[in-house]
């Protein structure tokens, strides 16, 4: 068997170690240096990418808390302004009630005073109707 020769043992480690030696040299000083470099530019990418989405965070954080503060504001002016319109129109709707009230007794006042006048010329009407019937009736009965 030729594995066995142990003639053959010395240029088989003889080109083992020349290969092995050219490999790890190349792979050293070309390869290696290589991936570092990337795997550092990667490391670097990911690290300025980490602080980008910290800085976006806190500026969310921040944008998230002014727009609660602006919600509590705004809903805090709409209560404001729901409760003054809804005072204001209550004090319209009872000014409007109270010059109702005001319209309506004045034409009931009127009205009482026209009913007054009315019965007084009516009296004075069906008085003088009478006088003038008794009149005829008189007249009538003595001619």
């Amino acid at each position: 068997m030729p594995q066995f020769d142990f003639s053959t043992y010395n240029p088989q480690i003889f080109w083992f170690l020349l290969c092995f030696a050219s490999l790890y040299l190349a792979a050293s000083f070309l390869i290696l240096p290589r991936i570092r470099d990337i795997i550092a530019a990667r490391k670097n990418v990911v690290d300025s990418s980490k602080e980008n989405s910290r800085k976006l965070e806190k500026q969310i954080f921040k944008l998230r808390h002014e727009a609660e503060k602006m919600q509590q504001e705004a809903s805090g002016n709409y209560e404001d302004k729901m409760d003054e319109i809804s005072r204001r129109a209550m004090k319209e709707r009872d000014q409007a009630l109270t010059n109702l009230k005001n319209s309506l007794d004045e034409a009931a006042k009127k009205s009482r005073v026209e009913l007054k006048s009315l019965l007084e010329k009516s009296e004075v009407k069906a008085t003088a109707v009478i006088q003038d019937l008794v009149q005829n009736i008189k007249t009538k009965i003595l001619i």
